[in-house]
């Protein structure tokens, strides 16, 4: 075990079985985190995404349309704001926003 390291696991990650996973290997505790879903040594802050939460700021057909257009998730994550503009139902203003949500950095 590293004894160095300290995580913080926010409780409703815990499903996820990631907790248990490195519990093997370094020092965490569960808690109720304010923002994030891990704090590691009290300096880096780590927020999980899934395509369940890119489908949820968009909706399913959006991201069915999205899909088809672009091919996979990984093509979608690199499109142009401008590409993304061109499926119908994104406009400018949503395009922006999902470019925001896919490079969103914590503050």
């Amino acid at each position: 075990m590293i004894e160095n390291i300290r995580i913080l696991a926010d409780y409703r990650g815990k499903r996820s079985g990631i907790p248990e996973l490195l519990q093997s290997k370094v020092n965490v505790k569960i808690v109720n985190l304010v923002a994030g879903d891990y704090l590691i040594d009290e300096q880096v802050i780590v927020e999980r995404k899934t395509n369940e939460d890119f489908i949820q700021l968009i909706g399913p057909s959006l991201a069915l349309r999205l899909l088809i257009s672009f091919g996979s998730i990984e093509y979608i994550m690199h499109a142009s704001s401008k590409e993304l503009a061109g499926i119908r139902g994104i406009g400018k203003a949503k395009a922006k926003g999902i470019k925001g949500f896919i490079s969103c950095r914590y503050k």
